[in-house]
């Protein structure tokens, strides 16, 4: 903590404090403003080699008086504890250098990862490890992983294990769950094709209950281990509350919105996607991350994903069904005996740190590779309509056939008493036309009476099935 500059001096009345050394002695011990935005808004930091950490008023005085007393300077010291709100505050410290924003530095070609004790480059064929003061650019020090890297050969990671074993032991889905993670790993983010990463499980309750405990909080967890990660509870998320950002950073690479209900549509997060996001805390001034700069997000859920439909909903949701491996008979502790994280010792951390890195350099080899679907067709027409109508209209309707609509209407309600409306029955219709491919003509009225016609492009209702190689039907 040496320093070229004392910032007193000493005269006939006592210890003076000289307000411009003390801001070039911050200065070179790395203290300065870094720009956040386009409106020159700037915040607090502190950067050594490379490593930019927040700062505020309380932070830097402390800084200041154990440098005092460090020097055993008993009277300088009770100069500044008695003044330290004059000379330490926010408008002194305002006129330290400003810093221009960073972004990133990961791009379409390298993944950056950092580690205490140096920073690793990965590309799609190579890692290498570099000393944090021959960094080209800045990192945030939340972003940097409390444990060190040792580039060891891997012997297979526990993690690994349980990635195989989520994805059915299928290896084509195990790939494309490594690519998912190594998106998600990736902080490079293209403008023009933001995804959300959603995971599901491929045996989904129709009943309105949640099953739930196969495992898709456990990636969130692995990608917290890894990148800067801020969750939004399912319980907790209120997506009209002002404040429901406040706990993003400019640092934060990963939003996990996790458990999300049933209730939860994945319109409420196309802005954040696509126009970037505000971030309002109570009593701190508002800031903006543009698009290219917002963290990436992922959601969980036992339920289907809501969505508005059509093409701007498909292009943004990037889904992976997780096999049942894991549930109420099954954990992971069970299969390899310690608790994931929490118990590991250095070489499963080494391991899993392998894996991790493995799966974004496939991810940039490779790109964000899509899990052929198993349910998602079905079960996201059974959330969107139910159970009992798709089962319905699979044997009480024939594609390409005009019939009454009122008597559809009524021989469904008969069978199981819904009380559905007329008009939500419509719209049940419409939503399965929608799924399954088919034209909905306007209803042709004759005699007092409507008809109706699904018209099929394809010789049967098999749209789903060919797609997918699913029973539409569900269980008898």
């Amino acid at each position: 903590m040496k320093s070229d500059y004392e910032f007193w001096r000493r005269d006939s009345k006592g210890i003076i404090i000289e307000q411009s050394k003390l801001s070039k002695f911050l200065e070179e011990q790395g203290f300065g403003n870094l720009s956040i935005d386009k409106k020159d808004k700037t915040k607090l930091v502190r950067i050594e080699n490379n490593r930019v950490k927040a700062a505020d008023e309380a932070s830097i005085s402390r800084f200041v008086l154990n440098h005092v007393r460090q020097m055993a300077l008993p009277d300088v010291e009770e100069k500044l504890t008695r003044g330290i709100s004059s000379y330490v505050c926010r408008r002194k410290l305002s006129l330290l250098e400003v810093t221009p924003s960073f972004s990133t530095a990961d791009t379409e070609d390298t993944v950056w990862f950092y580690f205490e004790n140096t920073a690793v480059k990965v590309t799609a064929t190579g890692i290498m490890p570099i000393k944090y003061e021959d960094l080209p650019h800045l990192v945030w020090e939340e972003r940097i992983i409390k444990r060190d890297f040792k580039n060891l050969p891997s012997t297979g990671s526990d993690f690994q294990q349980f990635c195989l074993n989520i994805s059915g032991g299928d290896v084509k889905r195990f790939e494309a769950l490594e690519s998912i993670i190594g998106y998600l790993l990736s902080t490079y983010k293209d403008p023009s094709n933001p995804k959300a990463i959603i995971f599901v499980d491929e045996m989904i309750s129709t009943n309105g209950t949640a099953n739930g405990g196969t495992g898709k909080s456990m990636l969130g967890k692995a990608i917290a281990e890894m990148r800067n990660l801020a969750v939004v509870e399912g319980k907790k998320y209120n997506p009209n509350n002002p404040f429901r950002n406040q706990r993003f950073e400019l640092s934060t690479d990963v939003i996990s919105f996790d458990d999300m209900g049933s209730n939860f549509s994945l319109e409420d997060l196309f802005s954040m996607l696509t126009s970037g996001m505000s971030v309002n805390k109570k009593f701190q001034q508002e800031i903006y991350i543009e698009p290219e700069d917002a963290p990436k997000m992922m959601v969980s859920s036992n339920y289907m994903v809501k969505g508005p439909g059509g093409n701007a909903d498909l292009r943004r949701r990037h889904e992976f069904e997780v096999a049942p491996h894991y549930g109420a008979t099954l954990l992971p502790i069970n299969d390899f005996g310690k608790l994931f994280f929490n118990q590991w010792m250095d070489n499963e951390w080494q391991n899993f740190f392998s894996f991790m890195i493995g799966c974004a350099q496939i991810y940039l080899a490779k790109g964000l590779l899509a899990p052929k679907p198993i349910n998602l067709a079905k079960n996201r027409l059974i959330s969107e309509t139910s159970e009992q109508f798709v089962k319905f209209i699979k044997h009480n309707y024939v594609i390409n056939k005009e019939v009454d609509k009122r008597a559809l209407d009524t021989e469904f309600e008969k069978q199981y008493q819904l009380g559905l409306s007329a008009h939500a029955f419509k719209a049940c219709l419409e939503t399965f036309a929608q799924h399954m491919g088919l034209d909905f003509p306007a209803p042709r009225s004759s005699g007092g009476r409507y008809y109706i016609k699904l018209m099929d492009k394809k010789p049967d209702m098999q749209a789903v099935e060919e797609e997918e190689g699913n029973n539409l039907q569900g269980p008898e």
